[in-house]
């Protein structure tokens, strides 16, 4: 009887953070394909997340759920990532920061002195690959989450500059 070989696992499985599933994620981006491309991205990395079409939108969104990771597109219509970033910065309670990171294919000095000065937390240059993603992920979502009263879901951030 002739000896099959074992499976092989797929070459570089993607892989998965440590347990978010209650994590919140918004990607917003005006960019269909680049929007999907991201949240593909999320749920092969195990996690959930929505989608919005521009920054006005976002800023909406996260005045209705408590999310805790936004991907933000800079160049957006209506509202750009750094108008939203401002808006959202300035609407938050004091306990609670939610981590924002822009998505831009700008690198010029201005573009991300522009990001940070807004309250941007973090930087992925497009073409965003899924490493860079992941090491953002895991970055700016805490691992265990802690969960406030009356919150189903949300965490908190402590933010050290």
């Amino acid at each position: 009887m002739p000896l099959t070989p074992a499976p092989q696992p797929p070459p570089n499985p993607v892989q998965r953070v440590p347990d978010h599933s209650p994590a919140r994620v918004l990607v917003a981006d005006d960019n269909v394909i680049s929007q999907r491309a991201a949240v593909r991205m999320l749920d092969s990395l195990g996690l959930r997340a929505d989608a919005s079409a521009n920054g006005r939108e976002a800023v909406d969104m996260l005045l209705t759920l408590p999310y805790d990771l936004v991907l933000m597109d800079c160049q957006m219509p209506l509202m750009n990532g750094v108008e939203a970033a401002i808006e959202i910065r300035k609407r938050e309670p004091p306990d609670r920061r939610t981590a924002i990171v822009a998505m831009t294919a700008e690198t010029g000095a201005a573009c991300l002195d522009d990001c940070l000065a807004s309250g941007i937390d973090d930087i992925l240059i497009k073409p965003v690959r899924i490493e860079e993603l992941r090491a953002a992920v895991l970055r700016w979502l805490p691992a265990e989450p802690v969960l406030p009263a009356g919150i189903p879901h949300a965490r908190t951030h402590t933010f050290v500059p």
